[in-house]
């Protein structure tokens, strides 16, 4: 037993940071370092080169998006908010379009001159990536004296790309760059065809046939529609925009000059005064007394069903509202009452007024409407009602006929003269928005988007670069001190 004991050796280990350890001191590090130095180097150059890949291929990628903010600068038509709601040949407006899987599809088809494809990305791919995003700007309105709310703009947006989808920010620019285009070239084509014709029917022909009051309502409301139109123009092009040769404001002071507010006020006073009728005729006189006996007993049918359903209507609202706590669906149905009994009465109305201008009379009762044709003599056989359509139509003369016939050649001569202006605006408007930058999507950015979260490759690379030099440095170093030691005791066993 005891000469097992001496026998044996006893090894003993200090770590380096024992107070009796080894201490690493500034000579020992430079030491170090100079004899571990392309160790140190290579691994150094290896962390680097780590960062370099790790931010360009995964980091960047994952963090990097892109925001545009456009202005539309299209042309659009609005509606009575003065909201876009369509392109001008009446193709439905959303402004996420831009970004419409149609739009691109169209931009992913594009072939170069010789027709080889521009563009290598899928479809599916792209939206996987989640490439393209849109959204309204969002501006502050003052709605109280210390309120304010976010309200989305019309025209507006701010487009959100993801540049990882296209292998990098710049094939992402050139990619929306694209789409913009095609957007501008789409927007440039519903122009194309656009005519101010808002209120005048496509042919003469076809305006002949309307009522007289139909007929000078068209017209006045064209005019007016006209007029506001080179406002409109003006005020986005300037008055002196020029188009062919010419200001728009010099268009437009020769628009007014064939027209004022008076000739039109005139059309509808001659209307009422004479009870003037489209006809040219002693058969279409009688036609049209037909016509307005055939109105009548088509209107006595409509009474007896409008009334019909009001009254069913009313006692529904009635046995409704007298319930006292009435459920969600009880206050809608309420509502659906209510607006339909509202619309039954206007429509009664209207058919009313309209019986009574050719002169009917109407007498109206909650269950029964009666119409009556007025009488032309009273008990003595003196002439009344004679200031109707329907006298004129019985007892016309050749006088009464002959002033129809000029009030609608009058008409016809109006129509043609606004018809033709009413093309020569619609060109100008066409060309004005087809020249220069106007028929165009505004981008604020002046390289197609600001690019957000970010970081530079070059950085993260330096970083892994000095990371790994010191961490190798100071390992190789805590090596290089313990060597000795490390041989003593090696030697000692």
């Amino acid at each position: 037993m005891s000469e097992e004991k001496s026998n044996e050796k006893v090894l003993i280990i200090q770590n380096s940071n024992h107070k009796n350890g080894p201490r690493l001191t500034m000579a020992d590090y430079g030491r170090s370092v100079k004899h571990f130095k392309w160790w140190i180097i290579g691994i150094s150059l290896a962390c680097g080169l780590v960062g370099y890949l790790g931010s360009h291929f995964i980091l960047n990628p994952s963090r990097e998006k892109m925001t545009t903010n456009i202005e539309y600068s299209l042309a659009l038509n609005s509606d009575e908010n003065g909201k876009p709601v369509t392109y001008l040949d009446g193709t439905s407006y959303k402004y996420s379009d831009i970004i419409s899987e149609d739009n691109i599809r169209g931009v992913l088809a594009q072939k170069d001159e010789n027709g080889n494809a521009i563009w290598h990305y899928d479809y599916g791919s792209l939206m996987n990536k989640n490439a393209f995003s849109i959204a309204p700007k969002q501006y502050s309105v003052t709605t109280g004296e210390d309120t304010t709310t976010l309200v989305d703009s019309d025209t507006q947006f701010i487009i959100t790309t993801t540049p990882a989808a296209f292998g990098g920010a710049d094939n992402a620019r050139n990619f929306l760059r694209a789409l913009v285009k095609y957007e501008i070239n789409r927007a440039s084509n519903a122009i194309g065809s656009y005519s101010f014709d808002y209120y005048l029917p496509s042919t003469q022909g076809t305006f002949q046939t309307m009522e007289f009051s139909t007929m000078v309502d068209q017209l006045s409301n064209q005019y007016k529609y006209l007029s506001s139109a080179y406002g409109k123009m003006m005020t986005k092009f300037s008055g002196s925009f020029v188009v062919d040769g010419r200001k728009i404001s010099d268009y437009y002071r020769e628009f007014t000059a064939n027209y004022t507010e008076s000739q039109f006020a005139s059309l509808s006073g001659r209307l009422l005064n004479d009870k003037l009728v489209n006809i040219s005729s002693t058969a279409e006189a009688n036609d049209k007394v037909k016509e307005y006996a055939n109105l009548k007993a088509s209107y006595e049918k409509d009474f007896k069903e409008i009334l019909s359903s009001l009254t069913t209507n009313r006692a529904l609202l009635a046995s409704l509202t007298s319930i006292a706590q009435p459920t969600e669906n009880i206050a809608e149905q309420i509502n659906n009452l209510t607006a339909s009994i509202e619309s039954l009465q206007k429509k009664k109305q209207k058919m009313i007024f309209e019986l009574e201008n050719i002169g009917y009379s109407v007498t109206e009762t909650e269950t029964e409407i009666t119409v009556k044709e007025l009488p032309f003599e009273d008990e003595n056989h003196n002439p009344i009602n004679t200031d109707t359509y329907l006298y004129k139509l019985k007892n016309h003369d050749e006088e009464w006929i002959a002033s129809c016939v000029k009030f609608k050649t009058d008409l016809c001569v109006l129509f043609s003269s606004l018809d033709n202006d009413t093309d020569s605006a619609s060109k100008i408007y066409r060309t004005a928005y087809q020249t220069g930058n106007y028929n165009t999507i505004i981008v604020s950015e002046a390289n197609m988007g600001t690019l957000t979260g970010h970081i530079s490759n070059m950085i993260v690379a330096g970083i892994g670069l000095v990371g790994g030099y010191l961490a190798t440095s100071f390992i190789f170093a805590e090596i290089y001190i313990n060597k000795p030691k490390k041989d003593e005791l090696e030697t000692a066993e």
